[in-house]
């Protein structure tokens, strides 16, 4: 059988979740930073093989001419 000193109180068990509920909302923003960059840095590389393309074409039209 458990001590009265050994029972947590109301105040500790919510200070506790909210620690918890603290890491996952940091978790979770984390993540939304990362997908983001994760965006931005994609949308970079598309928009330089883009240019790698356009390049390329109009190399090909100086060589043909």
């Amino acid at each position: 059988m458990a001590k009265d000193d050994d029972t947590p109180t109301l105040r500790e068990l919510s200070a506790g979740k909210g620690r918890l509920i603290d890491v996952m909302s940091s978790a979770y923003l984390q993540r939304s930073i990362n997908s983001a960059v994760e965006t931005t840095l994609q949308d970079q590389v598309n928009a330089r093989n883009q240019r790698m393309l356009l390049m390329t074409k109009q190399l090909n039209k100086i060589v043909d001419l």
